[in-house]
């Protein structure tokens, strides 16, 4: 009874039916940030994190942990992809993860 009624429903809607394939493959963007270069106000964070960055590595032996913290949505992981991936760094560390 309740297929019938949709069925009916359907017709009343003059709804089609379409084919649909489930086997194209989404192209998911590994990350939402590009080049960094539509990015506004993390500047003077992103500078103070890298100089934090640069003072630590100076000795070599002690490793520092340094908290990106925040309400969700103001940037923090963007804050800390822009400072992995800035060229300034490449010459201070030899490796990534």
């Amino acid at each position: 009874m309740r297929l019938e009624s949709l069925l009916r429903l359907k017709e009343s809607l003059d709804l089609k039916e379409t084919a649909v394939e489930n086997n194209v493959p989404r192209k998911v963007p590994l990350t939402s940030l590009e080049d960094g270069s539509n990015i506004y106000g993390r500047y003077k964070d992103k500078e103070a994190i890298i100089k934090l960055l640069r003072e630590d590595s100076c000795d070599g032996e002690v490793v520092s942990v340094i908290p990106i913290v925040g309400m969700g949505g103001f940037g923090n992981t963007t804050l800390a992809q822009l400072v992995y991936n800035d060229d300034n760094l490449k010459e201070v560390f030899d490796f990534k993860a």
